[in-house]
Formats: structure tokens, C-alpha cells, sequence
């Protein structure tokens, strides 16, 4: 149980808001996007170089021998010859250095080059993140607070101060809600055993009220209708619906209380009973002492003396 302590805050407000992450297929139109490049930059330079250059000259070869050419006797038909190989002009495997100038280019730098690329449209997975509803918590100091929700009076009236009166539209305590209207002329509480519903309604010549109130509880179904007229009752009428019966009262100022009870196997009436169709009886019709079973004036057939009617 939270303290009793007039001195504490009167309540304090906590807001609480989850997340969960999630991802999601995104459309990318196509487009054209800067792309950005490094490029070398080059400029011409003078050189001079000391350049190895192989040596050229008549490289002597060696003879070259030709076997002898026999018949088939074995005889000798061409006997062995050399043939004497010319020099050939190639390189000798030295070499001799020489200074030769000219231009070259040379990297001097780089520089960033931008131009528009084409992207074609495609889809990219972003990263989303998916808020929950935000729970919004009102903790009071005392556990005996009674809230209160106000608005002005829609009519303008003023209250004893001379300011704009204010109407207490919904009022939450320990187990109940109650919630009236804006002009004070009805309301619906809720608590945990029942329902109840109230509307006033005001007689078109100003001089009388009557009350509509519904209640829903465990034990039944409760609708009343009460007419005031000078701030006094001066009829009531309601119907209760019972797990076992019915029952309809009316009451009004001067005159004996009505009731009307209906159950699976019994039924009485506080008043008159109209049948407009056939009524049929398979049971036994009672008329109770000083009771009357008349039929009314007579317009066709018999008459119970014999007479015949008009």
C-alpha cells in the first residue's frame, strides 16, 4: 500500500515505448549518381641515359660434315665432304655503353575527375526500426486517489467563482468508472460486479424529468423509467430480467402498484389482459369468488337462455 502522505506529489507519469528491428524491400528508381575518379596526370621530361648496346660482328661458324652416300652393295657412291659454313653477323655476347637524350612522359600528379553514372533501378534491404505502441503510465502517491477528467461547461455557466463552471466528464477510483455527459444529464459506470446507465431527459413544458437507468449485474438485467414533476417522483416503471422470471412493475402517485410476473410455468398479472387473437386453454379455467366471465353484448348466435341475439 502506497503512504498516506498529503505532503507527496500527487502522482508521477511514466512513458514507455519498445522496438523491435526489422528490414524492408525498397524500390530505387533508376538515376544517374556523381562518381568521382583518380587519374594520373602526365608531362613530358628530357632525359639522357646511358644505354647498354650489345656488339655486332661476323661470328665464325664451323664446318659442316656430309656423311658418305652408299648403293645398296655397300658400295661408295659419294664418300665424305665438308662443307665450309660462311661467318654470321649477329650479336657477340658483349656489349658497349652509349649517352642517348630524348623525351619522355613522366607521372607530375593526379587529379579527381567526376562525371554522372547510370543506376539502374533496383531493390536495396534497408534496416528498419518498428516502434510498439507507447504505454503511457500514471502512478499516484496515495491509494485511495479518485481521477478526475473536466471540460468546460458547454452552455457557459458560471460557477461561484464567476469563471466558466467545469462538468466532471469521467471519474476513475479503486474499481469503478463512471463517464457523464458533457451537459450532465446522464452517465455509465462500470464496476466490476455491474453496469449501470442513466439518461434525464426534460419534459418539453419544462415542469417534469424523467430518468432512463439500465443496470447489468450478475444477479440480472435491471431497466427503470422514473417521471419527476416538481422534484417529486411521480410514477416508476421498470422490468427485471431474472434467470427465472420476469417481472414489470408500476408504480404511480395514488394508485395501487401493478406487477406483472412471467416465469417458465407460472405467470400473473397485475392488471389487464388483452387477447387480440384465439386463446387456449388445456388446463383447467378458474374463476375465483365475485369474479366475472361475461362474454359482452351478444351480436350472433344463441344466447346462453336460448334467445337468439340481434
Amino acid at each position: 500500500m502506497l503512504p498516506q502522505n498529503p505532503n507527496l506529489e500527487g502522482f508521477h507519469i511514466d512513458v514507455t515505448q519498445g522496438f523491435v528491428n526489422g528490414f524492408r524491400n525498397v524500390l530505387v528508381p533508376e538515376h544517374t549518381e556523381p562518381l568521382t575518379m583518380v587519374v594520373e596526370t602526365y608531362s613530358p621530361s628530357q632525359t639522357t641515359r646511358r644505354v647498354a648496346v650489345p656488339d655486332y660482328g661476323w661470328n665464325p661458324q664451323p664446318n659442316r660434315r656430309h656423311p658418305a652416300t652408299y648403293d645398296i652393295n655397300h658400295n661408295v657412291l659419294i664418300p665424305t665432304w665438308w662443307e665450309q659454313v660462311p661467318p654470321v653477323w649477329e650479336a657477340l655476347g658483349t656489349t658497349h655503353y652509349v649517352q642517348r637524350s630524348g623525351t619522355e612522359f613522366e607521372i607530375s600528379g593526379t587529379r579527381a575527375v567526376t562525371f554522372a553514372a547510370n543506376q539502374p533501378a533496383h531493390y536495396e534491404t534497408i534496416k528498419v526500426r518498428n516502434y510498439l505502441t507507447p504505454r503511457i503510465q500514471f502512478t499516484a502517491t496515495r491509494s485511495d486517489t479518485v481521477w478526475v477528467w473536466r471540460t468546460p461547461d458547454p452552455t457557459g455557466r458560471t460557477g461561484p467563482n464567476g469563471q466558466t463552471a467545469l462538468n466532471d466528464i469521467m471519474t476513475l477510483s479503486d474499481g469503478n468508472l463512471a463517464l457523464n455527459g458533457p451537459d450532465g444529464w446522464g452517465g455509465l459506470s462500470l464496476s466490476p460486479d455491474a453496469v449501470s446507465a442513466t439518461h434525464v431527459l426534460q419534459q418539453d413544458d419544462g415542469g417534469g424529468l424523467s430518468q432512463n437507468v439500465m443496470r447489468s449485474s450478475a444477479d440480472g438485467l435491471l431497466v427503470q423509467h422514473e417521471d419527476y414533476y416538481d422534484s417529486a417522483l411521480a410514477a416508476t416503471s421498470h422490468a427485471q430480467v431474472l434467470p427465472h422470471a420476469v417481472i414489470l412493475t408500476r408504480t404511480e402517485e395514488g394508485q395501487p402498484t401493478g406487477i406483472t410476473q412471467i416465469a417458465a410455468k407460472s405467470a400473473q398479472f397485475g392488471g389487464v389482459v388483452t387477447v387480440e387473437g384465439n386463446a387456449n386453454v388445456k388446463g383447467t379455467l378458474r374463476v375465483f369468488e365475485a369474479g366475472d366471465l361475461s362474454m359482452g353484448e351478444f351480436t350472433h348466435g344463441p344466447r346462453p337462455d336460448g334467445t337468439t341475439g340481434n
